[in-house]
Parts: C-alpha cells; sequence; structure tokens
C-alpha cells in the first residue's frame, strides 16, 4: 500500500510540476509577445518620426526653392513682362507658362528624398507646388520686395 501511495504522490507531483511548467511557459509567451508587440510600436514611432522630420525637412526646402524659383523667373523676366503689359500684348497663357516653368525648375532642384516623401505624402502634389508659386509670387507683390536684376536677359514670351 506505500508503494501505491508513493506512486501516487509522484504521479500527483509530476502532474503539477509538468502543470507549473506548462503556466511558467505560457507566462513567458504572454511577455514574450508582449515585448515583441512594444519593440515593434517603438520601431514603427522611430520611423514614423524619422518620415515626419524628413516631410518636415522636404516643405522646409520646398518652400525655399518655390521662393528662389519665382525671385529668379521675376528677375529675369520683368523687364520684358512690364513692357508687354504696357503694350498690352501680354496674355494670361504667358503668366501660366512662367507658372510651369517655376514648377518644373522647383521639381528639378528639389531633392529626389524630399519630392518623393512629399509626393507620397500630399494628394495632389501638382496642385500644391502651384498654389505655392502663387503664394510666394503674391508675397514678393506684396512687400515689393524684387532683387530684379533689370539688365539680364529676358527669355522669349512668345515661346
Amino acid at each position: 500500500m506505500s508503494t501505491e501511495i508513493t506512486n501516487l504522490a509522484t504521479e500527483v507531483m509530476v502532474n503539477l510540476l509538468l502543470g507549473v511548467l506548462t503556466l511558467l511557459g505560457a507566462l513567458g509567451s504572454m511577455y514574450l509577445q508582449k515585448g515583441i508587440k512594444k519593440l515593434q510600436a517603438e520601431t514603427a514611432k522611430v520611423q514614423e518620426e524619422t518620415t515626419r522630420k524628413l516631410f518636415y525637412d522636404a516643405l522646409a526646402r520646398l518652400d525655399d526653392v518655390a521662393g528662389k524659383s519665382v525671385n529668379k523667373i521675376e528677375q529675369t523676366t520683368k523687364k520684358q513682362l512690364l513692357k508687354a503689359v504696357a503694350e498690352g500684348s501680354v496674355g494670361k497663357e504667358v503668366f501660366q507658362s512662367l507658372a510651369y516653368e517655376a514648377y518644373e525648375e522647383i521639381i528639378r532642384t528639389l531633392e529626389p528624398d524630399y519630392l518623393q516623401v512629399v509626393q507620397e505624402t500630399m494628394g495632389d502634389f501638382q496642385t500644391y507646388i502651384m498654389n505655392l508659386i502663387e503664394e510666394k509670387l503674391a508675397a514678393l507683390k506684396s512687400t515689393g520686395q524684387t532683387s530684379a536684376n533689370l539688365s539680364a536677359p529676358a527669355p522669349d514670351l512668345n515661346k
């Protein structure tokens, strides 16, 4: 009878020990999953912060490039445009052409990383840049701030 009790006690102890080990394994697995999720969240946060910084840097660079492009075009075309307006021989398409020229220059000048992140983040990138060009032109007009080099050769507006 004592061997039966010993065998029964041993079996109970083995089952309890297996149960505790199973519980510890489940707890370890749960904490491991939590750790993995936390690490994934932190990684996503870092990537999001990096992308956000790149996006803000890209917008600042885009703003700078747009301002310089508008100023450059204003410098090179002001004299000829003033003459054409005075003669009444300039149409809306000339100004649209200049805006498109500024747009193309901005696209050529902007770094590929900046261009990509802004395009991915914004819905209509071209409209945003065209509006930015209009904004820069309006700011240039309102401040009267022109650094036009009137002796610079003007592009042919009859293209």
